[in-house]
């Protein structure tokens, strides 16, 4: 939604700004409300955020660290699927610091980290809005790689394989439960791992 909203007021030659920038509610609404709302946590003590975090209020962290297994693309790609301007890829890992007041969340640093480099970045900072779309992105990343991918259709179809060679098809009531929810799985997975990652041996530059 955000990404359309940005294209139709450049469109309309709008206000740039607006349309390049994430507010402080907005980011930290994404945290609760976003596509992976299930990475924040509440923390009490953090070594990177030391400095922020103070007695008596209630902070909460989200931590991408999961993403440091990612590679950075630097190659050039002549994927059809890789636009002109898409060519080199970089994977971030970043941690961001949230302090609960009102009952509402307030963004307070956030940890550039990528590979063995990390900034360390506050509300006001010249690449305050560069490391919330980094946030943003991350999040995007955990929620599909980890919790979609991984966690959901590389789970199932492991349940899926055993179920059929397991379970007898028509007299198992087990079996008779799972199987229209597995429909498709081994279709799925193996179109994920040809097409959408980068571990296809089929194709020259891996997936999208």
């Amino acid at each position: 939604q955000f990404r359309a909203k940005a294209a139709i007021a450049l469109e309309r030659d709008e206000d740039v700004t607006a349309a390049t920038e994430i507010s402080v509610q907005f980011f930290a609404y994404q945290r609760v409300g976003g596509v992976y709302p299930c990475m924040l946590k509440k923390v009490s003590s953090d070594r990177d955020f030391s400095a922020f975090i103070k007695p008596g209020q209630d902070y909460y962290m989200v931590d991408y660290h999961a993403l440091s297994t990612l590679k950075d693309n630097d190659s050039v790609s002549s994927s059809e699927d890789h636009g002109e301007k898409q060519k080199r890829r970089y994977g971030y890992q970043p941690k961001a610091l949230f302090v609960s007041a009102d009952g509402k969340l307030k963004p307070l640093a956030i940890l550039v980290r990528r590979g063995n480099k990390a900034e360390l970045v506050e509300p006001g900072d010249p690449n305050w809005q560069i490391a919330k779309f980094i946030v943003q992105n991350a999040d995007f990343n955990q929620h599909q790689l980890v919790g979609h991918l991984g966690r959901t259709h590389l789970w199932m179809e492991a349940l899926a394989v055993s179920t059929g060679i397991c379970l007898p098809k028509e007299v198992h009531p087990i079996s008779k439960l799972l199987r229209p929810h597995l429909e498709g799985t081994i279709n799925i997975t193996d179109f994920a791992t040809t097409d959408l990652i980068n571990i296809s041996p089929q194709r020259n530059n891996g997936g999208i």
